[in-house]
């Protein structure tokens, strides 16, 4: 739990028509003529849950093949030639974090007394980490109200159910058989099974512009039983 966090957001420059790309900062205009002295800036505090994955796990499940063969076909073509090698997003562990981060913030809006706007996620992901981080922050000094850490607590069954709520809801959707069948390759915003009956969020909470969701990543859907919880059950038995 983490009783406090404090956000600090700043405008460092901005981009007409086109969305900032990291590869191409030439494109960015600055906010002055000159290097500017300072920057406007918005500070906000609150609280948020971190979630840690057992990072050795994922890395044994996003090296299946059909893990694989799922996520190329997440990541099209086009998206390939566009996206950096290297980027920790192009990654099915990053798919299967992102993902269950929103399912997260679905469940834990039904439990913690917060809409689902509310809600900012951070996801760590590279070849040494593997958590979410979600938050919630106001611009005033007391921050939130405590609601959102009181679910975690110590003896509090209510963590638990968010868990076991999220996992669960991510094998189904209302707009299924449809969501759970479509064909990534042909769907906008490089995702797979996921709709905003099941997976998007309103685009404040999520990091990502609500792209790369895939539900089949997290667990048993209809399309599928790659998911990362399947494959977990049964790799912890077997390490047992």
């Amino acid at each position: 739990m983490v009783k406090k966090t404090r956000v600090v957001s700043a405008i460092t420059g901005f981009t007409r028509m086109d969305a900032y790309d990291p590869k191409e900062h030439s494109k960015v205009s600055s906010l002055a003529k000159s290097n500017p002295r300072w920057l406007p800036a918005l500070e906000n505090r609150g609280e948020g849950i971190f979630f840690s994955f057992n990072n050795r796990a994922l890395n044994e499940w996003k090296k299946r093949n059909d893990v694989k063969e799922r996520f190329d076909r997440i990541m099209t073509v086009q998206r390939k030639i566009k996206t950096d090698p290297e980027d920790y997003k192009h990654d099915p562990k990053y798919v299967f974090l992102h993902t269950f981060s929103h399912t997260v913030m679905r469940s834990l809006a039904k439990l913690a007394g917060y809409s689902t706007a509310s809600f900012t996620e951070r996801i760590y992901c590279g070849d040494g980490m593997a958590g979410i981080f979600i938050y919630t922050s106001s611009s005033s000094s007391d921050g939130s109200l405590g609601g959102l850490v009181d679910v975690g607590r110590k003896g509090d069954e209510r963590i638990g159910d968010v868990l076991v709520n999220a996992v669960l809801e991510s094998g189904s959707c209302s707009c299924d058989p449809h969501c759970s069948m479509q064909q990534p390759e042909k769907v906008q915003g490089f995702a797979g099974a996921a709709c905003h009956a099941c997976a998007l969020l309103p685009e404040t909470c999520c990091e990502n512009m609500n792209t790369l969701l895939d539900r089949e990543m997290i667990d048993r859907t209809l399309g599928g039983s790659i998911g990362f919880f399947d494959f977990a059950r049964k790799w912890s038995v077997k390490k047992a």
